[in-house]
Parts: structure tokens; C-alpha cells; sequence
């Protein structure tokens, strides 16, 4: 069943979002208003215009916001790996012409092993906010992708035209 407004004179009225093994002799079409069919004609849309289904829309957003979550995530993670890598680069004590002390030398180790534990230890509730931010990722892509695979079939759709004397509102009660 459809509801449309019709306009004085004729109409052109889609019925779409149908399968597309219609077959033009199996349809049938009533309505009960007070205008005139003049022609019926099925089709296969292969260039659907993308219509986005709120369940897509709401799955894309809640996906572009955790893809932001985890690009921070990652960002931080590289943030910390390049700070660890220079505190091992940096590590390396030398001797030049004046020699050095043990205190200097004591105190530099203790800083590059404070550092790093502090470093290491920064990266483990990012490590884990990665994985979650994945686990969870990885379902609604699935979902969107099943949900846009199934958008993209061609659909059938039923091309009406039909002649009103006046404006109304006619009800169509279809099949196939």
C-alpha cells in the first residue's frame, strides 16, 4: 500500500525499494480515489541513489567516533615510542679528554630508568584502549558494510501514471 498526493492532471508516481525479479505481468494495482491509470511500467534500478537507512547513519557516526578515538590513541602511543626511542639513542655515556664522575653517572642512569619505566608504563592503558577501541570497531564495521552490501542490489521499482481531475490524496493497494 501507498499514500501520495495527487496533482490535477497527470502523475508519475514511483513505488521503489522492490525486488528486482518483478515481472510487468504479475503486477496489480487498485486504488479506490478518483483518478485514471494510464500506464504501469516496472523497471530494475541499477544506480540506486545511495539512500542512507537511519540504522546506516547511526552506525557511521558511532564508527567515525571511535576511528577519532583510536587515531588519538595511536597518536599518543607514537608520541611515547618516540620519546622512548630517544632515551635510548641519548643513552650512551662518554668519555672524552676530562673523564667523569660516578655521581654524574649514577644519577643520569637512575634518570634514564626512571624514565623509561615511566614511559613503559604510560603506553600499557593506551596498548589496551587500542584493543578495546578494535574490538569494538571491527563488529559495527561489519554490520555497516552487510548493511550497504545489501543497499547496493538493484532494486525493482514500479513507474505509475495516472490522471487526476483535482487534488487529492489517493491510496494505491499494490502487488506482484
Amino acid at each position: 500500500t501507498a499514500h501520495v498526493n495527487l496533482q490535477q492532471g497527470n502523475n508519475e508516481i514511483i513505488l521503489d525499494g522492490l525486488s528486482n525479479y518483478l515481472d510487468i505481468n504479475s503486477v496489480r494495482l487498485e486504488s479506490s480515489s478518483n483518478m485514471t491509470i494510464l500506464s504501469v511500467n516496472a523497471a530494475t534500478n541499477y544506480l540506486n541513489p545511495n539512500k542512507k537507512t537511519p540504522q546506516e547513519e547511526q552506525l557511521q557516526t558511532n564508527l567515525d567516533t571511535l576511528n577519532t578515538q583510536l587515531t588519538r590513541t595511536r597518536n599518543e602511543i607514537a608520541a611515547l615510542n618516540e620519546e622512548l626511542e630517544m632515551m635510548k639513542s641519548n643513552y650512551r655515556v662518554t668519555t672524552g679528554s676530562q673523564g667523569f664522575y660516578v655521581d654524574a653517572l649514577e644519577n643520569t642512569a637512575d634518570f634514564f630508568d626512571k624514565r623509561i619505566k615511566e614511559i613503559l608504563n604510560s603506553l600499557m592503558p593506551f596498548h589496551a584502549t587500542e584493543t578495546g577501541l578494535l574490538n569494538k570497531i571491527a563488529p559495527l564495521q561489519a554490520q555497516l558494510n552487510e548493511i550497504q552490501r545489501k543497499n547496493a542490489a538493484p532494486q525493482g521499482e514500479i513507474t505509475v501514471v495516472a490522471t487526476s481531475s483535482g487534488y487529492s490524496e489517493a491510496e494505491f493497494t499494490f502487488s506482484y
